[in-house]
């Protein structure tokens, strides 16, 4: 159920256009309700990047990734 939610965010998000700092900001209000901070935005960017790299999945299983990494969280699944 995750693996398949997390790839239809990634899908919706790729879709939504933008460039990779808008969508990963997208991403974070989403998930969390605030932005991420700079040094996020960067590790993230530097994520994608070794995953579009090295994966067969392309950009797509990338961004798959990354938001099933948002749902595993301890800020995604605990309300402060």
């Amino acid at each position: 159920f995750v693996n398949d939610q997390a790839r239809l965010w990634a899908e919706r998000t790729l879709r939504s256009g933008g460039d990779p700092e808008d969508r990963i900001r997208d991403m974070y209000l989403r998930a969390y309700g605030r932005p991420p901070l700079k040094a996020e935005v960067g590790d993230i960017g530097q994520f994608l990047a070794s995953r579009e790299d090295t994966d067969g999945g392309g950009v797509s299983q990338a961004w798959t990734d990354l938001a099933h990494a948002l749902f595993n969280t301890a800020e995604f699944l605990f309300v402060r």
